[in-house]
This record gives C-alpha cells, structure tokens and sequence, in this order.
C-alpha cells in the first residue's frame, strides 16, 4: 500500500486516510482519496482492484504486477516458497485488503485462522523499519501475536487435549539454506512425539548455532546433512537417530 500511495502522491494524512478506509472495507471513502490526487479512471480501477485483491498468487500477483510492483509479487512467491516447507500452500491466501492499523509494520501482514472459530485467532506482520530507529543496523523482524483464549477453544473444538507432563526441550537451526524443509521437517515430527521445539529458519555458522546447547538439551543443525551436538561436537546423524535420541535419553 506505501509504494501504491506514492506513486500517486498521497500526503501522509491521506495515506491514514485511505490504511483506515480500507481496514473498513469503505470503497466510496478510497475512491474520493484517490480522486483528490487526478488519476485517470484506468489508474483508478487498478487501483481499486490491488487494494481489495484476494485469491491466489496468480490473480493477485497479475494485478499487483499491472502497477508496476513485480519485486513485490517476487516476494510473495518467496513468503508462499517457504509455507511450502510446511506442507501450507493450500491453506494460504493472499488478501491485499488486509491492513494492519499500526504505522510500524513496513511489509507484509498476516492474519490466522481456523475452521473451528469464525474470527482471527492471531495476526502480524514485518516490522523492519521500528527496530531501525531504535539503532539497530540492517533490522529484520517479523511478530505476532496469538490470543490464546480463542486457540484453547479451537483445540477443544477439535477434541486435542493440552498434555500437563514436562517436556523435553530441542533446538533445530539451519546452517545451509537448502536445509530448510528438512529442518522444518525435523522439527515437526520432534513436536509429534512431545518434544517441546525452537525452529530456527535463518542460516547461521555451527559455532553460532553451537550456542543454543545453553538453552535447549537437543540441538540440531540442518545443511546438506543433519547434525546433532553432543559433548561439544558436531556428528552427522540420519532423521530416525535424529528423532530417537530424545527418547533414549
């Protein structure tokens, strides 16, 4: 939406304007914004048809592209690459009518949600440029927030009872990119068989990911080959002895 509204113009306060019109669904009040700044009616229309897209990647990633914003689809396709790892592809799509009020997030935005409650379960977005003011050099950040009361009643729902018993604790890095759906992998099946898990998707040094054995009594690192940490060292282990060693010890 910031890279729409300058391309035409828009002030800062027509900008708050037309985020709240659209979080309103208000289509009347977006047109008279975008009338005050003379766009011809076939800016207009693509204007109208980006900011209230929904669908696939395909259908709102031709309309995003008629405004000259292809780097944005191109982000898209790289966001959906990665729920792919999660076996999420036909559970997602993409809402550019989806607006979150708050003036920090600077990319995408999400919303959740599940069959079993009619309302978002939890939401958020990126948020780069907040950290940036606060002094931090070259940010990358993403949040949400998840309301945990409406999650407890989604899994009653769904007849999953919440398990009281202490849980071992495991740590899955990444230390080559194209180990990331193994680790994603990884981490899923140590959460199957109760293993309370830390997935962590950026690609980071074994020295760095070394550090984790301070927080967690598992810890992973997932490249060209999965790695297990113990007594210090890094040994290579096959997905099976991967999973099997929080039960043997």
């Amino acid at each position: 939406m910031r890279k729409m509204a300058s391309s035409i113009g828009l002030n800062r306060a027509d900008f708050i304007k037309l985020r709240k019109a659209v979080v309103r669904r208000n289509v009347e009040e977006v047109v008279e914004i975008v009338d005050k700044y003379g766009c011809s009616p076939s800016v207009k229309e693509q204007i109208l048809n980006m900011l209230f897209a929904r669908g696939s990647i395909e259908h709102v990633g031709k309309l995003v592209s008629a405004m000259g914003f292809e780097d944005e689809v191109e982000r898209f396709r790289q966001v959906l690459q990665l729920l792919e790892g999660y076996g999420f592809e036909n559970r997602v799509f993409f809402d550019l009518s989806v607006v979150r009020e708050f003036e920090y997030y600077t990319g995408m935005v999400f919303e959740v949600y599940v069959p079993e409650v009619g309302v978002t379960i939890g939401a958020g977005g990126r948020y780069d440029a907040l950290l940036e003011k606060l002094g931090v050099e070259k940010p990358s950040a993403t949040g949400f927030a998840l309301y945990v009361d409406l999650c407890v009643e989604a899994l009653k729902r769904q007849g999953i009872e919440l398990s009281k018993k202490p849980m071992k604790e495991a740590y899955v890095g990444v230390y080559q990119f194209k180990g990331v759906k193994q680790a994603i992998t990884l981490a899923e099946k140590l959460r199957e068989l109760g293993v309370s898990t830390t997935l962590e998707l950026s690609v980071k040094s074994l020295e760095e990911l070394a550090e984790a054995s301070e927080k967690a009594r598992f810890v992973y690192a997932v490249g060209e080959d999965i790695l297990t940490l113990h007594e210090g060292r890094w040994r290579s282990v096959s997905l099976d002895e991967a999973l099997e060693l929080p039960l043997r010890r």
